[in-house]
């Protein structure tokens, strides 16, 4: 991956706050937090091989505090509620299709539900990464367990050396692959059981929809290849 040892922290920091967004979607106060992660990752956790396995061992620790999906199945309501300050434009229940049975209850319904699909994946995959992280980190207190103590520097970049390596086997191993298409797939559905409530809801808010909108480019294009016909004429 050829990357400095702080670009790699940041890469990891930037991956675990993405998933801690996505499992945020839902309740999700009884996660571990991001905090005690960076705790076993960063100087002095890592100056000695003793300290390494304590805080290989914080990792392994962390990971079993996952839970393996979030707390319950969100309903329709939990899609609502990921609209935010648009929610309140949405005609009340039992008006405008949004009755049981409705169309946007039945959207809102499928948005939950690709949330729920999301969360699970950015558990899953949370998991994976704490534990090449550990891996990882075990591997460093092993190299340098017969060495004289660097400068925290050179330390940062064979801890991000070893972990690279362990993220790179996992790759190849199938199963890290595994976990980030799940997260991904996982996050396309949910954009378009989204874009289908947006779609559902455009009118009410005096929103062209996404035929029109696309309507509106196509005659656009028509206009610009007219224009640049007669510019060459």
């Amino acid at each position: 991956m050829g990357t400095g040892a702080e670009d790699w922290q940041a890469e990891m920091a930037r991956w675990f706050a993405t998933l801690q967004q996505a499992w945020g979607l839902g309740a999700g106060d009884d996660l571990p937090p991001l905090e005690r992660l960076w705790e076993h990752c960063s100087d002095p956790a890592i100056a000695t091989p003793e300290a390494a396995r304590t805080s290989a061992a914080g990792l392994h620790q962390w990971q079993a505090a996952l839970p393996s999906a979030p707390p319950a199945p969100p309903d329709w309501e939990t899609g609502l509620a990921f609209l935010g300050p648009l929610a309140r434009f949405v005609a009340p229940a039992g008006t405008a299709g949004f009755g049981p049975g409705g169309s946007l209850q039945r959207q809102l319904t499928a948005l939950a539900s690709n949330l729920h699909d999301w969360q699970r994946a950015a558990l899953t995959l949370a998991g994976t990464l704490a534990g090449i992280v550990a891996t990882g980190t075990e591997d460093y207190a092993a190299a340098i367990e017969h060495t004289s103590e660097p400068d925290a520097e050179t330390r940062l970049a064979r801890w991000a050396t070893c972990v690279e390596v362990r993220y790179e086997r996992a790759l190849a191993e199938g199963g890290l692959a595994e976990a980030l298409a799940a997260f991904w797939s996982a996050a396309t559905a949910t954009r378009n059981a989204l874009t289908a409530v947006m779609d559902e809801i455009a009118p009410s808010l005096g929103l062209p929809s996404r035929a029109e909108l696309a309507n509106a480019q196509e005659r656009i294009t028509r206009l610009e290849r007219q224009l640049a016909g007669l510019g060459t004429g």
